[in-house]
This record gives C-alpha cells, structure tokens and sequence, in this order.
C-alpha cells in the first residue's frame, strides 16, 4: 500500500498522468490498524497538495494535460496562458524538483523491498509541506486575484522577502523565470524598440489609433501593422505606460525613463524621412527589421553592453529595486546625450531651441507686439473681421520684421468653429489658436503630440496676457490724446493711476513670462 502511494505521488508529476481517485481510495478503513489512520490521512493531505500544485502546472505548461476536469474547471478559464504564466510554472516545476526527487527515492526504497514504516515516510513528506504549502498559496492569488505579466511578478516580489531561508530560496526559484521574462522584454524595449506581448503583459503597451477599419485588436503587434497606413511617425506615440502591469518596485519616473528610451530608439529606426508613407506589409517588415545597422547611430556599439547589463539584473538571486534605477539612468542619459550630440549636429539644436523659447514663450517681443500691431490696428474693423485676418496678421509681422526664414517651420491655425462673435469673442478666439512646428529628424522627442499641446497651452496662455496688455496700452494712449486734444491737459490722477497700472500689467506679464520659462 505505501509503494502504491508513492507511485500515485509520482504518477500525478509533470512527467505521468495523475492518479487522483487514489485521494478518494477507502483503503483506510478496510487494512489499516486505527492507530495508523491519522499518520496515513497525513500522508494523503500532503499528497492533495501536491496534486493540487501539479494540476495547476499541467494545466499551464507549454504541453498541457488535457482532462475533462481540468479543461472545464471556471477557475482556470479566466487566466491568460501568457509568457509571464508560462514562466510562472516553470518556476513552480523547479521548486517541486527537490520534492520529487524525495518520493522517488522513497518509492526506490520501498521497490528493494526495505521495511519502512508509515511515519518513516509521513515524515519525509512532511519535511515538503511548508513548501508545498506555499507554492500554493502562490497559485491560490494568482488565480483569485487573476494576476499575469507585471502583476504577477510583483506579488512573487512581495513574497520573496521571507524569514525562512528554506522557504526564501523556493521563492527564489518560482521567481527567477519570471524575472527573466520581464527583463528580456525590457531589454528588447530599450535596447531594440520591439515588445512582444500579444497579451500586454508588459508595463509598456501599444494603444491604436481609433481607425476606420473597425478593428478592435489590442495586441502589440497586430494593432501596429492594423494601423500601418499612417505616417510612419504615428505608432511611436502610440506606446504608453500600463499602470495595472507597473510592477511596484519600479517608480513612475524609472517607466518614463524607459518609455523614452525605447521611443528614442523607434525614431532612429525610422529614419530621417518620418513623413513617408508605406504600405502595410512593408511597415511591418520595416518594424520587426531588428539590424545593428538601424540604430548603430545611436548605441555606437554599445548595445551589447546594455543588453549584458540588462540580462545580469536577472540573473542575481533576488530583485534588486536600486540597481534596476541605476541601470535605467545609465542608459537613458546614455541615449540623451546621443540623441544631444546627433540633434546639434544634424539640425543645430540651439538655434531650435531658441525658437521655441522665441515664439512660444513670446521671448521675441518685437514681433508680438507687431503682430498685435497688424491684427488691432484698426479699430474700425469689426471682430468677426479680425478673427480672420489672425494669420495674416502673423505673416505680416514676420514680413515687417524680416524674419520670414527663422517662421518657415512655424504657421498658427485656430481650432474654434465659426460662430456669431459676442464681447468675449477675441478672448475665445486667442484661446483658440495652435502654434504648429514643422520640426525635424531627430527632435522627434521634443515634439511629441502631447508635447505640443503643453507648448501651445502656454503660448495661448502668454499671447492671451500680451494682447489684453496691448489692448489697454492702446486704450489709455487713446484716452491721453483725447484729452490733451479736447482739454489742453491731463488730469495727473488719472495719469498716475494709469501709470500705476501700466508698471503692474507690464511686471505681472514678464515675472509669468519668466516662471513659465523656468518651469
């Protein structure tokens, strides 16, 4: 009897089919003596936990057993059999190795005929149940709590930290194909710009474009080539940080970090021509094209260094939250100091910089107050008219000024809809205007869609403050002239109070103007 129970134990490994109606046996009652019941109910509760925590494997491994129990059992259909999950079971077949081995060598005791006692062999189990005990509670919140991908790696990272050093080490071994998994992902991000996560397991997933096509795909992969027909610029902002898989030992900064790089890397892949357009078979083979040579520009030979450093961040025997930052830092400053120097050399990055700060933080005075100029100028024209002369206002200016070649890559468009103007309508209309910048390969980066809209969302806020500033400028020099005109004088208090007000609006205007820069 205990050789048959042994051989169900081994029967129910990764590498047999179970024997689960022996949990069921009614050998108890009919061949043993009362005094041994108990250690043999023992032996059986082990051995359901051990069944328990192979069913789960089988279940989950890349050659699953296939049973109408298993195959039906609702706690199992709602997990995602992802590469995480795999791993995750491979972990838990190596934690279970050592107790293997223990029951083959009991059977192996008991086949050469040697007179072992029930509690000879309770106890030898039992030496297995702590850890048996908790690979399955690892099983039980991943289940319960659904966990995959990041998500489930971080919960093994909340686990590992454990004041048994037997249970530690186990912890250890379900853990590291998992790590392996994450950091494989994270090196193929930054290093190459690919994630391969049909089932965005990943912290940093692909998010599609609403198309017309009316594909609802929300893998990676399949969602890039779906919406392959946009410029060949679109899918880089497209990939954002998922926050339900953003383990916890890794910060928010450290994601940005991450996600830059990998962006980074997707703009060197594409080129200095980012305004083509390709076909759909041929964006996918342009994408998963994995050659040193499309972003040697940028690793300079150094991305097999990067990607040793990656890999032995999985290799050490538990996560290690502080150097995972301080690797993360030393490529990303790695990467932006490359993408500096090529920036400065390719499109002199300073002179596009002090263009941004030029017309976007309105550091280039004379011509806003010359497009002012142009667009008020008449007091005549009725609103609705000076709605639409904004553009041509901003034309002018440039003329005017003669600095029509440093505005070539800017024009200024309105996002309001036409309607019935009313008092505030200037207001709306300055609220409304979007500064564009037809930048170049490889400020990329620096012109992201939400990167733009931040820019614009200062500029109207700036424009806004040095239009009503013109306004009452002109307004108070209007009334002077009157006065002088109808009066022959000024009346001093009132000059005063103007002058007062003036000195607030102009200091009010240049200390927003500069804290806005600095922030």
């Amino acid at each position: 009897m205990i050789h048959d129970l042994l051989l169900a134990c081994l029967s129910s490994s990764r590498e047999g089919q179970g024997v689960k109606q022996f949990l069921d046996t009614t050998a108890v009652e009919h061949f043993f003596h009362p005094c041994e019941t108990e250690i043999f109910m023992g032996i059986l509760n082990i051995m359901n936990v051990y069944h328990e925590v192979v069913e789960f494997t089988q279940i989950y491994s890349t050659k699953p057993v296939q049973s109408e129990e298993s195959t039906s059992n609702a706690d199992f259909e709602d997990l995602s059999h992802g590469f995480y999950m795999l791993n995750f079971v491979k972990g838990i077949e190596s934690a279970l190795e050592e107790s293997y081995q223990e029951i083959v060598r009991l059977e192996a005791d008991c086949r050469k005929t040697k007179r072992n006692s029930l509690s000879y062999v309770h106890n030898a189990l039992r030496t297995k149940l702590p850890m048996l005990m908790l690979v399955r509670k690892l099983i039980m919140e991943v289940k319960v709590m659904k966990l995959r991908g990041c998500a489930l790696l971080h919960n093994l990272h909340q686990q590992s930290e454990h004041g048994d050093p037997q249970l530690e080490r186990v912890v250890q071994k379900v853990i590291k194909p998992v790590k392996y998994a994450f950091f494989s992902s994270l090196a193929h991000w930054m290093l190459f710009g690919v994630i391969d996560d049909i089932h965005t397991e990943f912290f940093i997933n692909f998010i599609p474009l609403e198309s017309g096509q009316g594909s609802t795909c929300s893998k990676s992969t399949q969602s890039f080539i779906s919406s392959a027909e946009q410029t060949t610029e679109d899918y880089i902002w497209q990939y954002e940080i998922n926050m339900k898989q953003l383990p916890g030992f890794l910060s928010i900064i450290s994601a940005e970090k991450v996600l830059f790089v990998g962006q980074t890397v997707l703009v060197f892949k594409m080129g200095r021509n980012p305004k083509s357009k390709n076909k759909m078979d041929q964006m996918a083979v342009e994408l998963n094209d994995m050659s040193r040579e499309d972003i040697y520009e940028l690793w300079n030979g150094r991305e097999s260094e990067f990607f040793k450093t990656i890999q032995d961040l999985s290799n050490d025997d538990k996560i290690n939250v502080f150097r995972i930052e301080q690797v993360v830092n030393e490529i990303k400053k790695f990467v932006s100091r490359r993408l500096s120097e090529i920036a400065v050399n390719e499109v002199d990055l300073e002179r596009q910089m002090g263009l941004l700060k030029d017309f976007y933080l309105l550091g280039r005075g004379e011509f806003f107050l010359e497009f002012f100029s142009q667009l008020y100028g008449n007091f005549d024209i009725n609103t609705e008219m000076r709605s639409r002369n904004y553009t041509r206002a901003f034309e002018l200016a440039a003329t005017g000024l003669r600095i029509t070649d440093d505005l070539e890559n800017f024009s200024l468009s309105s996002l309001r809809n036409s309607e019935e103007p009313d008092e505030s309508y200037d207001f709306q209309v300055l609220q409304s205007m979007h500064l564009k910048y037809i930048y170049e390969w490889p400020l990329n980066l620096l012109f992201s869609p939400k990167a733009i809209e931040r820019y614009n969302k200062i500029f109207r806020f700036l424009l806004i403050i040095r239009g009503l500033q013109y306004q009452m400028q002109r307004v108070w020099a209007t009334q002077t002239w009157t006065e002088k005109a109808e009066s022959g004088g000024t009346n001093i208090r009132v000059m005063n109070l103007r002058n007062h007000l003036l000195f607030f609006l102009n200091n009010l205007q240049y200390y927003i103007q500069v804290s806005l820069r600095y922030s």
